[in-house]
């Protein structure tokens, strides 16, 4: 690939879609695992940065039973819910990480180096 367009500052916004292939939940499957699943490791960091087991609580259960189909959505409507939404998120995505590790180097490592044509080098890399 041609990296002549970095020449200028450059952002580059990746969609939920972009990290599928890697493991990583969309935006209305992450919301399903939050409601479906009890994951105490994220239940206590959240608890450790102050909300209480009423308002974890309440936050699943408003998620469980809204007709919003994401989490993005959810969070943009219910902006009550946005902190406490964005450390669950983040306990989702960093436990996916952990569990994808041993096979490698992190997604954000790993995309960066298939965008500027490195995908010889991450295949190798893998396989040493």
């Amino acid at each position: 690939m041609d990296a002549t367009f970095l020449s200028e500052p450059t952002i580059l916004l990746l969609g939920a879609g972009a990290s599928k292939p890697y493991g990583f939940p969309l935006g209305s499957e992450l919301r399903n695992l939050l409601v479906g699943s009890h994951n105490d490791t994220i239940e206590k960091i959240v608890r450790e940065h102050g909300f209480d087991a009423g308002t974890v609580n309440e936050f699943k259960e408003a998620l469980r039973y809204s007709d919003h189909p994401t989490m993005d959505i959810f969070l943009e409507k219910k902006l009550k819910f946005r902190k406490i939404g964005s450390y669950f998120i983040a306990g989702d995505i960093s436990a996916t990480e952990r569990q994808r590790k041993p096979r490698g180097r992190s997604l954000i490592i790993e995309l960066t180096l298939r965008l500027f044509g490195f995908k010889s080098m991450v295949c190798q890399e893998q396989q040493d």
